[in-house]
């Protein structure tokens, strides 16, 4: 619930109900391999830029953790999310193609960190 003006008060505790990873190449061939849901064999993802193309992997990776938790989206009541790009572009976009209520985290490397 809102509480004030930009706060926000949780009656229950938030939690982390599934998790997938979807990645490039350059991840793909890394000692983290095997621990990948997708590796893509392409980096632009068939996009125009890089960040459509990370757009496309946030897509992927939410619709992803949404299925292996068994949920529709519907049933996800915040997607907690951002990214290195300046201002957030690609997770702010994957928002609102996902069309879920989106908290974006303005942290660049400490995005993964603050989001916990």
């Amino acid at each position: 619930m809102l509480k004030g003006h930009q706060s926000w008060l949780f009656e229950n505790k938030p939690f982390i109900r599934s998790t997938a990873t979807v990645v490039g190449p350059f991840e793909g061939r890394g000692p983290l391999a095997k621990d990948f849901d997708i590796v893509h064999g392409e980096s632009m993802m068939g996009q125009k830029s890089w960040e459509k193309a990370e757009k496309v992997l946030i897509e992927e990776a939410a619709k992803l953790a949404i299925e292996n938790a068994g949920l529709t989206k519907e049933q996800v009541q915040f997607y907690i999310g951002g990214d290195l790009m300046n201002q957030i572009i690609s997770s702010s976009f994957a928002a609102r193609t996902l069309s879920i209520p989106y908290l974006g985290v303005f942290g660049a490397c400490s995005t993964s960190m603050e989001s916990l």
